[in-house]
């Protein structure tokens, strides 16, 4: 579903959070041209899936880490300090009203490309 908006190249969305009730779902995406417009990401995602499949946060980075192969390194995802220019951005923070992720674990069940149900 990411990357089927015009703003979004390429997503990854990984489930953040040590504890079962404070995983959330992270977006990490590279944006086709910048400013990147979060909200209007946020807005076209609610109305497309389910409230429980929004990302409480969207971190637009440079990049992706690959394997030498050039696949997605997932494990890699895991946490920000491993994507390649993931530095914080305007608009990048969590969602108002959403308590920011507590820490990152290991990925579990990162998705390229579309959001499934």
């Amino acid at each position: 579903m990411l990357t089927s908006m015009p703003s979004v190249a390429e997503a990854v969305v990984a489930v953040v959070g040590e504890d079962a009730e404070d995983q959330r779902l992270r977006a990490f995406v590279v944006a086709t041209s910048l400013p990147f417009d979060r909200a209007e990401v946020l807005a076209m995602l609610r109305d497309k899936v389910p409230a429980h499949m929004v990302p409480s946060h969207i971190e637009v980075v440079s990049s992706f880490p690959r394997t030498p192969s050039g696949k997605l390194d997932r494990l890699a995802v895991a946490t920000p300090a491993t994507v390649p220019g993931s530095a914080p951005s305007p608009g990048s923070g969590p969602m108002p009203g959403s308590p920011p992720p507590s820490g990152s674990g290991p990925v579990q069940g990162t998705e390229t490309g579309a959001i499934d149900q």
